[in-house]
């Protein structure tokens, strides 16, 4: 359910709005009590109902209770997971993040809670999106490290085809040769595509950790200021915009990943035994 979903649902159960229609219904049952006053106890019970979601104290309250924070990250399993490298430094900085909100979350005054629980709730989705991200980094290098992912190599081995090509003087042999080469060529272009890939999403992850570390401390900001209501929503809202750009830009990479690894060639079987010195 979303949020104007739980607030109407919160007005519509709050036990003083129910005195109205609920005391109606009682006097309409007895022997004596008119069958229309019933009908005519919804009139102020729709009346609260409206003041109630338009009263800031309740909405504050309404929101804060049972909001969804999202489940707790296992970082200490994905670290494991992932092993020591660069892909580490940016993870642990959005577990501490992720912690630091929920410790201060934990403390909240209840005027904060509704909106420090939605940004945590954000956080970890952003986090959760951030190990997938590392995950295909960490596969990409094991791609990567295989020779026929090497550019070098795969360049090196192309010059020699076309050598061999020139030196050859049966048509079929010489095609061959050059066929292998631009094959070669173009297995060192993909290579070369995926490791700039590659650069970009390691790139993106730290930028994330960085954003990620800006929405925390501002929503620990917000609990300070939580007793304006105007600031309290303007925060909230750049919050949302700020969270919904990095699962945008997020979301790119992911397709961009996908792309590179469907359209990598498969390996080129080697022609001769050539290898670089």
């Amino acid at each position: 359910m979303d949020r104007s979903g739980k607030l109407l649902t919160a007005a519509l159960l709050r036990p003083q709005n129910l005195l109205a229609p609920g005391a109606g219904l009682l006097f309409a049952l007895t022997p004596w009590g008119p069958w229309w006053v019933f009908p005519i106890a919804i009139v102020p019970y729709l009346l609260m109902v409206y003041l109630s979601v338009r009263d800031p104290q309740f909405i504050q309250r309404a929101l804060a209770t049972g909001e969804d924070v999202g489940e707790p990250i296992d970082w200490k399993e994905i670290l494991e997971e992932l092993g020591k490298g660069e892909l580490t430094a940016p993870l642990k900085r959005i577990a501490d993040n992720e912690k630091g909100l929920a410790d201060q979350l934990a403390t909240a005054p209840p005027s904060a809670r509704g909106m420090m629980a939605s940004t945590l709730q954000q956080l970890r989705t952003a986090g959760r999106m951030a190990i997938e991200l590392a995950r295909k980094v960490k596969a990409l290098d094991i791609t990567l490290a295989s020779t026929a992912m090497n550019p070098e190599q795969s360049r090196w081995e192309a010059a020699e085809r076309k050598k061999r090509a020139e030196n050859v003087a049966d048509p079929e042999a010489k095609r061959a040769f050059l066929d292998a080469a631009k094959s070669l060529e173009e297995s060192a272009k993909s290579a070369e595509a995926m490791r700039t890939l590659r650069e970009r999403t390691v790139a993106q992850l730290e930028n994330l950790a960085a954003s990620l570390e800006s929405v925390a401390v501002r929503t620990i900001r917000l609990r300070v200021s939580a007793n304006d209501g105007s600031a309290a929503a303007n925060i909230g809202e750049t919050l949302r915009v700020d969270m919904e750009a990095v699962k945008e830009t997020l979301s790119v990479f992911e397709e961009s990943v996908a792309m590179e690894e469907g359209a990598a060639p498969p390996s080129i079987p080697a022609v001769g035994k050539d290898k670089k010195p």
